[in-house]
């Protein structure tokens, strides 16, 4: 198997941490939980994953280890050519942030639309 740096690296790396809040986002939605406190888990937990993917150690008895997420196609595993999770455009935060709008054109303007709504989706915080 080829070992590539490749620069699609951070289009596909977005896309999984896209799938990741899609996949969480449904199971808070099953579970009950209202949009506002999904877009505020998802934002916290995104940021979370991206930080420990950036400057995470994992310690066993085996030694240390830093996470490295790699994706692989036929032959090649693409790995990290130098991305930092946590400074990649939110655009894993996409699906709660289209959520976001579409009720606040619903409901008309409100308190927390727009720039407040990007940055609790970004950040899991108002």
């Amino acid at each position: 198997m080829e070992i590539v740096k490749a620069d699609e690296y951070e289009d596909i790396a977005m896309e999984f941490q896209h799938q990741i809040v899609e996949i969480l986002d449904k199971t808070l939605k099953e579970k009950g939980i209202s949009l506002e406190n999904r877009s505020d888990i998802c934002g916290d937990f995104s940021f979370d994953l991206a930080m420990l993917l950036d400057e995470g150690s994992l310690k066993t008895e085996g030694g240390s280890f830093v996470p490295s997420l790699a994706f692989e196609s036929g032959q090649k595993l693409l790995v990290n050519s130098g991305v930092l999770y946590h400074e990649m455009p939110s655009a894993y935060h996409l699906p709660i942030l289209k959520k976001m709008h579409n009720k606040a054109i619903k409901n008309g303007p409100r308190k927390d639309v727009g720039r407040t709504a990007f940055h609790a989706a970004s950040y899991g915080r108002r």
